[in-house]
């Protein structure tokens, strides 16, 4: 077997092309290279051949943060669920010993682990599986116990006394979303970040063109007062970053449950809630799939 490592995005494209199994939103070149472009990253692809034949890809770029080189897969670390274009797994450490030193993959699908040495666990993802509550509303909330199934349904209709109007795919408001966050989260917001701002951005608009977006904004008189970000892919629904007025409360659980209300719509497999745990995944009885990290 012989590895030739490919540095022209062009040439990188018609690997991905070739190699991606194109099962998640993921597996998508564009909303990848949303986040590779974003971030000013230089891809670095290693192409396994064997027999004369192309046998897999090992997808990364190359990062710089403060100031030191580092090896990711292709795309940054904001996405999740992350495989490895490979045909054969069994070959997976094989391409792994052509990395460069310091790599680090994260959030890597539990469905790989068993093909890489000294692999470890990374960090929990959440997903609401829609077909086993028959795509049913209610029959999701009976999962929950009694206190909170009153909670939640006192503050929803709380918040219908605001009389607010939902607005779906106005991508300017992305603009809202990040003032929205860092009003929250201060200096944790990673839009404070603007290479993190420029990504979501490439991707809103590759996502639009793709015709798989649904960002849902919450709208109370003229002002935007929460809006979050969905994908739509391959019957799952990915529920990204937004932002909320904290001193409104409960809109983050309307967003929640808007986007479940839609996804059933859609009649989706599964919800992707992704792995960042901000006190309410546990509480909504989501389910918890490990993924996994490698270092080099």
């Amino acid at each position: 077997m012989e590895f030739k490592k490919i540095r022209d995005i062009k040439e990188c494209r018609k690997l991905w092309d070739k190699f991606s199994p194109k099962e998640s939103v993921w597996d998508i070149w564009e909303m990848a290279y949303s986040f590779h472009k974003g971030y000013d990253a230089e891809p670095l692809f290693i192409l396994g051949i064997e027999g004369g034949k192309e046998i897999g890809i090992l997808h990364l770029e190359k990062g710089i943060e403060e100031g030191e080189a580092f090896f990711d897969f292709f795309g940054g670390d904001y996405q999740e669920r992350v495989r490895f274009y490979i045909k054969d797994k069994r070959l997976v450490n094989k391409f792994l010993a052509q990395a460069p030193d310091d790599t680090f993959l994260t959030y890597i699908d539990p469905s790989e682990k068993d093909f890489v040495d000294g692999i470890e666990e990374d960090q929990p993802a959440y997903s609401l599986d829609l077909e086993r509550f028959d795509y049913n509303l209610d029959s999701y909330f009976s999962s929950f116990n009694k206190k909170h199934r009153k909670n939640l349904r006192y503050d929803l209709r709380q918040l219908e006394k605001l009389d607010y109007k939902l607005v779906w795919n106005v991508k300017e408001h992305l603009s809202r979303i990040s003032e929205l966050n860092i009003l929250r989260f201060k200096e944790e917001s990673n839009f404070n970040d603007p290479k993190f701002s420029k990504s979501f951005k490439l991707l809103i608009d590759a996502a639009e063109k793709l015709g798989i977006l649904h960002m849902l904004s919450i709208k109370i008189g003229k002002n935007i007062e929460a809006s979050q970000i969905a994908l739509f892919y391959n019957n799952i629904y990915y529920v990204l970053t937004g932002g909320s007025n904290s001193g409104i409360k409960n809109l983050g659980k309307l967003l929640i449950i808007e986007h479940i209300k839609n996804a059933i719509r859609l009649k989706a497999k599964k919800i992707d809630f992704m792995s960042t745990e901000s006190g309410w995944k546990k509480l909504w009885n989501l389910d918890e799939t490990m993924l996994y990290r490698f270092d080099k």
